[in-house]
């Protein structure tokens, strides 16, 4: 590939050359899912990185919400699987 051709080049070309197709999982629910996690932890530890504790207690509360975010996508995931099943009958 030359320099010009990188010209033309759209995203699902990059994305194709990475082994990274477009789909269900990267334009579908499941992509949003995984946005909404993503950005929910970086909050979640810019909040705890930046308030005024202790060691011990920003351990602790980072441990707590890294289990409440676990639970909460296992919760959703679940509820994903059960409304696809309900879907295929």
């Amino acid at each position: 590939m030359k320099m010009k051709d990188l010209k033309n080049l759209d995203n699902n070309d990059i994305l194709k050359m990475l082994g990274i197709e477009t789909g269900i999982a990267t334009t579908g629910v499941l992509w949003k899912i995984g946005l909404v996690v993503v950005s929910a932890v970086a909050g979640g530890t810019a909040v705890l990185l930046l308030a005024p504790k202790s060691r011990r207690e920003l351990r602790e509360r980072i441990g707590r919400q890294a289990r409440e975010t676990a639970d909460n996508i296992l919760r959703t995931a679940r509820a994903k699987v059960n409304e696809v099943q309900a879907e295929r009958g």
